[in-house]
């Protein structure tokens, strides 16, 4: 029997040098901001370029890297006003951008299959 087919990607790229929206939501959530964005592209790459904003989502970030909710809310939120995330979809509860779709797509070039939603 195959083995089940992989929605999201093993790995990312993750550039060199931030570009200013992402250098000034560091600059305002510094080390816990950036934790917060790193693992919140984990879970997004884990499963395809998108990812439910929910309770769920808070508690398994909290999980991995041992921060407030609150405080992880807050990255999130400001991560949204800084264009980091799309706001539409971000009040519709998903989590995502084009940068990140952009990347997904790229990075899933090599697959034989993509799964899209």
């Amino acid at each position: 029997m195959a083995r089940p087919t992989k929605s999201g990607i093993d790995y990312f790229p993750l550039d060199c040098e931030w570009d200013n929206k992402i250098e000034m939501y560091i600059a305002e959530k510094e080390s816990t901001g950036l934790a917060v964005l790193v693992t919140l592209w984990q879970l997004i790459y884990k499963n395809s370029y998108f990812i439910e904003y929910n309770d769920d989502l808070l508690l398994l970030t909290k999980k991995r890297i041992n921060v407030d909710i609150n405080l992880i809310n807050e990255c999130i939120n400001s991560a949204v006003q800084r264009g980091i995330f799309d706001r539409n979809l971000f009040e519709s509860g998903i989590l995502t951008s084009k940068a990140i779709q952009k990347r997904f797509f790229e990075a899933a070039k090599r697959k034989k299959v993509v799964q899209v939603y």
